[in-house]
């Protein structure tokens, strides 16, 4: 009895973890799908818009820093829980900015409690099955990936009703509310964070007062650099464009209100289904292989669907619209999958006691990479002839970086390893 509940508790810690996944998602992408309105609103140039997207980024630094020791020490439960409740209050305010300066204010906030939600669910691994993790990383994975689908859902309702990018933040008020008292209810805490604390209490392990002490050791440092470096290729650089979509289509493409939100459902289900399926091909052929493949297809898709400009032009058309949509999603499926799968496997790679420590610090790293490069793609566009070119090569450097750290640096194959306290 005691196993058919264990094993249903963490399907449905699966589920209220990709609902939170799917707060997430809006959380970030809400941005990506609204810039092109907000930037009309306020009349923002490319510079502006740069700065506007990369302030999440500082916020997240300022996350990682902050979240992972709490994470440890607070629990998990609790972190997501709360996090998600302020985040759904930041949003009250963004609903309400005034100009963009407020509403970069509020995007750093959101940055912090925003990401620290999405660390907290270490959960969902820590008590899935060892050989159902890639499976529970996929179907949260999934989840998130329908909230982007919900928020490009929101950029038509908004085009057609008139409410505007205000009206659909307001939304976003309402969703993290709805999480967090979910998460309230619905989630115990992790039985390893548990299992820890009660071995700690009698006794028998020591309580690790500098986490990064033992995560800069010989026998995990290694591991800890080689996984932060696959995170910034992976999950930031492969991943920048993202952030854009829609004032790269609206100002760039020249595609209307209407298509843009339409291709962000079609783009949101692709998505959808990488990240399920990648994550659980892991479970089969090994954590590493997968991840080989991922960055291999999301090159691939990114290199052409980043020259649609050039290959095909701009405007709404046929061929320019068929041409983006298709590279698009082939990025979109290969670069979804590779974020899942790689969080299954460095949730693998550290014991206990510092998994929300490296993870933090992981995301540390990415977020100055993802904030500098966001930051500067305005400025850069300048120089190399438009956001196109900037999104081509950065996106490139990821891809290519991954294979040969994945490759070339021997990444440990994690498949299967049980976690422990």
């Amino acid at each position: 009895m005691e196993e058919n509940f264990m094993v249903e508790y963490w399907k449905k810690a699966a589920v209220v973890g990709g609902l939170g996944a799917w707060s997430d998602a809006m959380d970030s992408l809400l941005m990506a799908h609204t810039i092109g309105m907000i930037s009309a609103t306020w009349r923002l140039g490319p510079e502006i818009v740069g700065i506007l997207v990369g302030v999440w980024g500082i916020g997240s630094v300022i996350s990682a820093l902050i979240s992972g020791p709490i994470i440890d020490a607070f629990g998990r439960k609790k972190t997501w829980v709360l996090a998600n409740a302020i985040t759904g209050i930041i949003y009250i305010y963004l609903a309400m900015a005034p100009n963009e300066w407020y509403f970069m204010a509020g995007r750093l906030l959101t940055g912090i409690f925003a990401l620290m939600s999405t660390l907290a669910a270490l959960y969902i691994y820590e008590e899935a099955p060892k050989d159902r993790r890639g499976f529970a990383a996929g179907v949260s994975g999934a989840l998130g990936l329908l909230g982007a689908l919900n928020s490009s859902g929101m950029l038509i309702v908004a085009s057609v009703t008139g409410i505007g990018w205000r009206g659909i933040y307001w939304y976003g008020v309402a969703w993290n509310f709805f999480v967090a008292i979910l998460g309230l209810v619905a989630l115990k805490e992790s039985s390893l964070w548990l299992e820890r604390k009660k071995l700690m209490a009698e006794g028998k392990i020591s309580k690790q007062r500098v986490p990064f002490r033992q995560l800069f050791a010989p026998e995990t440092r290694r591991r800890f650099v080689l996984s932060a470096l696959v995170y910034v290729c992976i999950a930031t650089l492969l991943g920048l464009p993202i952030n854009f979509r829609s004032y790269l289509e609206l100002t760039v493409l020249q595609f209307p209100y209407e298509l843009t939100g339409a291709l962000g459902i079609v783009m949101t289900l692709v998505g959808t289904v990488g990240a399920f399926v990648w994550p659980r091909l892991s479970d089969k052929i090994g954590r590493v292989k997968t991840l080989i493949a991922i960055s291999i297809v999301g090159l691939i898709g990114a290199q052409l669907c980043f020259r649609t400009n050039i290959l095909v032009g701009v405007g709404a058309t046929l061929p320019v619209i068929a041409f983006y949509l298709l590279f698009w999603c082939v990025w979109v499926f290969g670069w979804n999958g590779g974020t899942n799968t790689e969080r299954a496997w460095s949730s693998e790679l550290f014991p206990t006691s510092i998994r929300g420590t490296a993870t933090s610090l992981r995301t540390i790293i990415g977020g100055l990479f993802a904030a500098f490069s966001q930051m500067i793609t305005g400025f850069l566009a300048a120089y190399l002839g438009g956001l196109m070119t900037v999104y081509w090569l950065l996106t490139a450097i990821g891809g290519i970086g991954a294979i040969l750290l994945l490759w070339l640096g021997r990444a440990p194959e994690t498949k299967g390893i049980k976690m422990e306290a």
